[in-house]
């Protein structure tokens, strides 16, 4: 399954995927995807957050994505 076309269709219609569009609900789609796949989907994304939180002036917001779900 390619997961960036699916993400993307979610994005530009949640309601088909029986999502309102909130932050919260996208994210608990994410991490189900990723629980469904054994855990890999996701590897390497905290580096991603921590590489972009170094770039982008005013990023501290990326690292916080983890914090919200519970993640340490």
């Amino acid at each position: 399954m390619n997961y960036r076309e699916l993400f993307q269709q979610i994005r530009e219609r949640p309601g088909m995927w029986g999502l309102d569009g909130s932050y919260g609900q996208f994210c608990a789609f994410l991490l189900g995807c990723d629980a469904g796949n054994a855990w890999p989907l996701l590897t390497g994304f905290r580096e991603w957050l921590v590489v972009r939180s170094l770039i982008l002036p005013d990023s501290s917001h990326f690292g916080t994505w983890y914090r919200r779900q519970g993640i340490p």
